[in-house]
């Protein structure tokens, strides 16, 4: 019985700790963006206010010269004890000097990572 106890404390503590997420699971620097929120987006048409409220907030902001910006979104897939396959998403969304969405770019790749 004792060892049951112990056994459980031990549940507990990984569970809430958040060390046995990072065992079992993989887990996100950030969220994903679903490809039906990107295809929400009009060229031309949809605002900065309509990206942020469709995207959240952009993990960075680059400003021109001109005015215009460029919103950055990344996500990374880390693995399941941090070794194997990485996947990442990378979103860059570009505005004119009067916030007007021109284009979007959507890149994902994977790396073969490990720790040895």
């Amino acid at each position: 019985m004792r060892r049951l106890l112990q056994a459980g404390l031990v549940a507990v503590i990984l569970g809430t700790s958040g060390c046995a997420n990072m065992i079992v699971s993989s887990m996100y620097s950030t969220p994903r963006i679903p490809t039906e929120k990107l295809s929400q987006l009009k060229e031309g048409v949809s605002t900065k206010a309509d990206v942020i409220r469709l995207l959240g907030k952009p993990t960075t902001v680059s400003r021109g010269s001109d005015g215009s910006e460029v919103l950055k979104y990344t996500s990374t897939q880390y693995p399941a004890l941090m070794v194997g396959t990485w996947k990442s998403q990378n979103v860059e969304v570009h505005l004119d000097a009067k916030g007007i969405l021109q284009k979007y770019h959507v890149s994902e790749g994977d790396s073969l990572r490990s720790n040895f």
